[in-house]
């Protein structure tokens, strides 16, 4: 804690960090846990190995972002 006084930061800024890198730790764990892989940059968006590429929504954006329903 004194060297984040020293570096001039305040509660909330202690605080917010201290609870970024305890989310990060708790989903880097829970991703171990479940097995997850890495997507490589190659591979971001094709499909996995024996599985089927997804389909394109048509009522998606590029992002893939889709409106809800009203």
């Amino acid at each position: 804690m004194e060297a984040l006084r020293a570096a001039d930061l305040v509660d909330r800024e202690i605080h917010d960090a201290c609870a970024i890198i305890a989310y990060f730790a708790f989903v880097n764990r829970v991703a171990d846990g479940l097995g997850v892989e890495l997507e490589t940059a190659g591979d971001a968006g094709r499909a996995a190995p024996g599985k089927a590429p997804p389909s394109p929504d048509p009522a998606a954006d590029a992002t893939g972002w889709r409106a809800p329903e009203a």
